[in-house]
């Protein structure tokens, strides 16, 4: 289960220990010629002790309520990366327009996880209304918008000044600046 929840997010790090118990606590559906799936029954604490013990033999790894695989690495294989660098590319491409990733995505045939998991990196930047950006666009923006003297940020100005629409520039100004500025 852990290695099926690391393929569903590839590009984080590690899971919360709370999550993967919650999911080993799903009811389980057996499919068709399946011979049944047992419940999990493990209280919290002796759920510990094993997540404990597997630490300590290194069968996972494990940094306060957080564990992962021993073998898993934070990044997407080699055909996912390409596909997400084309999104991003054309994400670049379209600057600040404004352009939607989930429609870019099924183009490429980056599947919606993936796309969930470049936005939780940071690579991709959801703003909301329909306005997506690549992760490096949007910081750019925020620099010029915080070279902007207070009282003129304004999305008329932040327009103006980065050459975009006023629902692009109100998007930016609603979502918090990136925290590298």
């Amino acid at each position: 289960m852990l290695g099926r929840l690391h393929r569903s997010n590839p590009l984080a790090e590690d899971v919360r220990i709370d999550t993967l118990l919650a999911r080993l606590r799903e009811v389980p559906t057996p499919g068709r010629g399946h011979r049944g799936g047992a419940r999990f029954e493990l209280s919290d604490a002796d759920w510990m002790t094993v997540v404990d013990r597997l630490a300590a033999a290194q069968r996972l790894v494990r940094r306060g309520r957080r564990i992962r695989l021993p073998e898993h690495r934070s990044e997407l294989g080699p055909e996912m990366r390409r596909r997400a660098d084309t999104l991003l590319e054309h994400l670049r491409s379209a600057g600040l327009s404004g352009a939607r990733s989930d429609v870019l995505a099924r183009r490429v045939g980056l599947p919606p996880p993936l796309l969930d998991a470049l936005a939780r990196s940071g690579e991709l930047v959801r703003l909301g209304a329909g306005v997506d950006l690549a992760g490096d666009v949007y910081r750019g923006a925020w620099r010029r918008i915080l070279e902007l003297p207070d009282d003129t940020r304004l999305p008329g100005t932040v327009a103006r000044v980065l050459g975009t629409s006023r629902r692009v520039a109100s998007a930016l100004l609603a979502a918090p600046p990136p925290v590298d500025g």
